[in-house]
């Protein structure tokens, strides 16, 4: 499989295409965190009736309030750098569904500790900029140096929730439809409507 990539890489690169790994954050987890020793490392896992726990089933989103999955997103970091050896990385961070966050227990639990409101959107958004953070700073221990991060637009690029993105370290790519603009903000196309590949249903 670690071929297959490096193969794959130097095709692209090669034939002038820039290839960005993406590693899709805290939505869109599922199966391949549970693993033995990882039981608390995702919530909402799969869970019934998708709709009441993500936008899209399967369901899966990694747990903000366990410190050990930090160092497992290090460790993907780091075979990530070693293979695609960027300087900009795609962390995705899009359609985080906050009622799969808040049927946690556990995290509820944290969010107290930390003086998070688990009774509105605020309290969540903080939730999700303390993730983004430390996965970010993950990522540059693991590479070494400095990355620019790209994320989708999503509930954290809103207008009153920008400022949790400093322009200096990310871009934003707008996947909905229209166009975005923030002061500050680099941000690139990337429109559902014409640069979408869908997964194929089997």
């Amino acid at each position: 499989m670690k071929q297959n990539k490096i193969t794959l890489w130097f095709f692209f690169t090669f034939s002038g295409v820039r290839v960005i790994p993406e590693l899709d954050q805290p939505a869109h987890v599922g199966f391949g965190w549970n693993f033995p020793g990882a039981e608390n490392y995702t919530v909402c896992l799969a869970q019934e009736p998708w709709f009441d726990y993500c936008l899209e089933p399967p369901c899966g989103q990694l747990n903000p309030a366990e410190p050990a999955i930090y160092d497992h997103l290090e460790a993907l970091y780091e075979e990530f750098h070693d293979l695609f050896q960027s300087d900009t990385f795609h962390m995705g961070a899009d359609e985080v569904f906050f009622p799969c966050w808040n049927s946690s227990d556990a995290i509820r639990e944290y969010m107290g500790t930390k003086g998070m409101d688990t009774s509105s959107v605020e309290g969540f958004i903080e939730l999700w900029k303390e993730f983004q953070d430390e996965s970010s700073a993950r990522l540059r221990a693991a590479a070494g140096q400095d990355v620019k991060i790209v994320v989708w637009t999503s509930d954290l690029t809103n207008k009153e929730n920008i400022d949790n993105l400093p322009p200096e370290d990310y871009i934003i790519q707008i996947w909905t439809n229209g166009s975005v603009s923030w002061n500050g903000k680099r941000s690139r196309a990337g429109s559902i409507s014409f640069l979408f590949i869908p997964r194929k249903k089997t």
